[in-house]
């Protein structure tokens, strides 16, 4: 009689251990699963951390759906931050949209919640060489700015794609 019980309860563990190996496979499985998507999902992705440290945002959803898909490129050459003089709050950048984009971009300055700059649509082949910060009231010193690049398509509609850039903003006198 003991080894019919001694029988029994081996088959009660083996079965134990068959489900627990079934239950860890499946576990690896979904998790192999979310690692293959999120590999995609990140795999067109650029990253600039080490040189310039860009968010990407997204705009909340509008009431009207878009349809169109803004190519988005552009010329971002002020790595080191911008630089201006009391006397004329003028700095020299580089922004540009490329020939090749199908949409519009528009380039905008921050300094926590005061905006000091906010070009018109560049169009497709336009760029912009010099801007006026409107940072008269800011003192000698050196400051953090927000430049956030929207973009938006040829009617002028905004696609909710865009990029945000910290920079230095150094103020002479």
């Amino acid at each position: 009689m003991a080894g019919k019980a001694k029988k029994k309860n081996n088959n009660s563990d083996s079965q134990r251990v068959l489900f627990q190996a079934l239950g860890l496979g499946a576990i690896a499985l979904v998790a192999i699963i979310v690692i293959i998507v999120i590999l995609v999902n990140n795999s067109g992705k650029v990253d600039n951390s080490e040189t310039d440290p860009v968010v990407t945002y997204a705009q909340k959803e509008t009431t009207q759906p878009q349809t169109t898909q803004v190519k988005q490129e552009f010329n971002f050459n002020n790595p080191g931050g911008l630089t201006i003089s009391k006397k004329d709050c003028k700095a020299a950048v580089d922004y540009s949209n490329p020939a090749t984009s199908n949409g519009m971009l528009k380039y905008r300055i921050t300094c926590g919640d005061k905006t000091l700059y906010e070009s018109e649509f560049i169009a497709p082949g336009q760029s912009i060489t010099q801007i006026t910060l409107d940072a008269a009231d800011l003192a000698v010193g050196e400051y953090k700015v927000m430049i956030f690049i929207d973009s938006y398509t040829m009617d002028g509609t905004a696609t909710g794609n865009g990029t945000i850039h910290t920079k230095d903003l150094v103020v002479t006198e």
